[in-house]
């Protein structure tokens, strides 16, 4: 490539803020194999914050947001969520993921969503007797 044809895609991807973040996006994950996701972690944290502010303007008597696993599947943005004031606890998709969850020491404040007849998982809970303790205060 000519150093005026670099010059010519530099000045594409500046004009298109969008397309250039695609194609550095591209490159950083060309060896990954997908499915993947890419986070804007300032974009995260802002969005974290503002449902807090929006929690406290319906005057929900400064009860905590607790995170629901279904809408968010990664456990770093689960934890980071977590860490964010205003946040505890977290509503599971399943009692596996609550058992993983609590194993991992993501939280012991975990709540399952729905029923269950998952032997595995009702065997593991009567076994682990942490997460029995846990899931009985």
């Amino acid at each position: 490539m000519s150093v005026d044809q670099g010059r010519g895609l530099a000045e594409r991807a500046a004009a298109n803020p969008r397309q250039a973040a695609r194609a550095r996006y591209d490159r950083a994950t060309a060896d990954l194999d997908p499915p993947l996701a890419i986070v804007d972690l300032g974009a995260f944290d802002r969005n974290a914050a503002d449902m807090t502010r929006r929690a406290a303007l319906t005057g929900n008597g400064g009860r905590p947001i607790r995170v629901a696993t279904k809408s968010l599947r990664c456990r770093y943005l689960i934890e980071r969520a977590l860490a964010t004031p205003g946040y505890r606890g977290v509503m599971c998709y399943s009692l596996a993921e609550a058992l993983w969850l609590h194993a991992m020491g993501t939280s012991d404040d975990l709540l399952v969503a729905y029923p269950t007849v998952d032997r595995r998982a009702l065997r593991a809970l009567a076994a682990d007797g942490q997460a029995g303790s846990a899931s009985r205060s």
